[in-house]
């Protein structure tokens, strides 16, 4: 079967899921079909909290994941690093590439390796107001990664990931999120109120009174449902109304020289 055919495959069979325990036998045939041992799906969380709308399933050695989640590596592992910056899929020998890798990951993916887990691709998955995320395909010692196995889990992960939140109402509480559509002037505004401006210094830079400056971001967050200035700067951010990279870079932070 082809790498085209074999996606139009699991694309049905993970969008046909009515459960967890569903996709996590879907995921066992997909793991199998990317020339994988292993799988590990869902979000970078301490599994300790209890956090609501969040799933993890995953089929690595039972002692790595003791081992894991006792010793809290949860956000620091080098794939969750990695994948908190980018949103590429990266084979974990290039990780490097995207973080630090030093010492302590050296000797954290020699532990992983004698627990199984030897070489691996992750498929990042962060979506704007939830919980980072990733897909990851793991395969045992003495086992390379699949070229073609490759393709198709680049392919099929993010409707693994989609289903998921489907199944655990994560898609359908981010479709209640209203994203208001601002005027340029509120835009603007706010985009200076977030890099730390006071109303008369966006006043000064946009070519308007400091009273029209506080109008523009008080009528913002009634579009938004803000009480105050932190929860619009919030809710702009997790609706998408403003992005960061559009916050000049630098403005928000004091001169530490």
């Amino acid at each position: 079967m082809g790498v085209k055919a074999a996606y139009e495959k699991f694309k049905e069979l993970v969008r046909a899921t009515k459960d967890l325990a569903d996709l996590d036998l879907a995921l066992n045939k997909i793991t199998q079909a990317v020339g994988c041992d292993y799988y590990a799906i869902g979000h970078h969380i301490d599994w300790g909290t209890g956090k609501p709308q969040a799933f993890r399933l995953l089929n690595y050695p039972a002692e790595w994941i003791d081992f894991y989640d006792r010793n809290g590596f949860v956000g620091r592992d080098f794939v969750h690093r990695a994948s908190g910056r980018t949103q590429n899929p990266f084979l974990w020998r290039e990780a490097h590439e995207l973080v630090e890798f030093g010492a302590y990951d050296e000797r954290f993916l020699d532990l992983a390796r004698q627990h199984g887990l030897y070489d691996g691709f992750t498929v990042p998955s962060n979506v704007p107001g939830e919980f980072l995320g990733s897909c990851t395909f793991a395969t045992a010692p003495g086992r390379p990664l699949d070229e073609d196995g490759l393709i198709l889990a680049r392919l099929v992960a993010p409707e693994v990931f989609a289903a998921a939140r489907r199944l655990v109402g994560l898609a359908k509480a981010m479709e209640c999120i209203e994203s208001a559509l601002l005027t340029k002037r509120q835009r603007e505004c706010l985009i200076w109120m977030m890099a730390g401006k006071s109303d008369w210094d966006t006043g000064k830079i946009l070519g308007i009174s400091e009273a029209t400056v506080r109008r523009h971001v008080n009528d913002a967050c009634k579009k938004l449902g803000a009480l105050n200035r932190p929860l619009l700067a919030f809710l702009a951010c997790r609706n998408g109304v403003i992005s960061f990279p559009e916050v000049p870079a630098g403005s928000y932070t004091r001169n530490r020289e």
